[in-house]
């Protein structure tokens, strides 16, 4: 939730998506809506995407440069658990990364600034080198002055992680 503007005044709608918690019908607590790990980044035109993970999902919001809403919040649906979110901006379009939690696997998506956020696939990273066994996590990326994506990632098994990068094309392509 954002709940005010730079300085003292109060943005008029601060929320950027809301969860309805019902009771469980045996009356015991219901288990708490969490958003965890927020990223945010500010795109062409002064306006901001903000996503965050609620419970297996990815929530992506916009706001205006004035950070009233711009458009309903996205909810992205995945196959299993997700890790933290990675934001950047190449061009006008908005590049999305996250990888899938206890595996290999880092989807990722583009869509145009002024457009909803697009679900992520499965994208190849083009590595002689990968790990057979671990997962791929602490993705982070980004843009290159020529247009490309910087993604830096920790992978392999517990106790032999290790820090690399991959250059990927603006539509998420290996570069060779």
């Amino acid at each position: 939730v954002i709940d005010e503007k730079p300085g003292k005044e109060h943005v008029q709608d601060p929320t950027l998506d809301y969860s309805v918690v019902k009771a469980p019908k045996d009356k015991s607590a219901p288990k708490p809506v969490l958003y965890e790990v927020p990223v945010s980044l500010r795109i062409p035109g002064g306006d901001f995407i903000m996503a965050s993970r609620l419970q297996g999902k990815l929530v992506v919001a916009k706001r205006k440069a004035d950070l009233e809403p711009d458009g309903d919040a996205v909810k992205l649906s995945f196959a299993g658990p997700i890790g933290m979110a990675s934001l950047a901006v190449v061009g006008s379009n908005v590049v999305l990364l996250v990888p899938s939690t206890g595996k290999t696997e880092v989807l990722g998506s583009t869509w145009p600034a002024t457009s909803a956020a697009v679900k992520p696939a499965a994208i190849a990273f083009d590595d002689s080198n990968a790990p057979t066994d671990g997962d791929r996590t602490s993705v982070s990326l980004a843009a290159t002055p020529d247009g490309n994506v910087l993604v830096g990632f920790v992978d392999g098994k517990a106790q032999k992680h290790k820090a690399r990068l991959t250059l990927l094309t603006s539509d998420l392509k290996s570069k060779k």
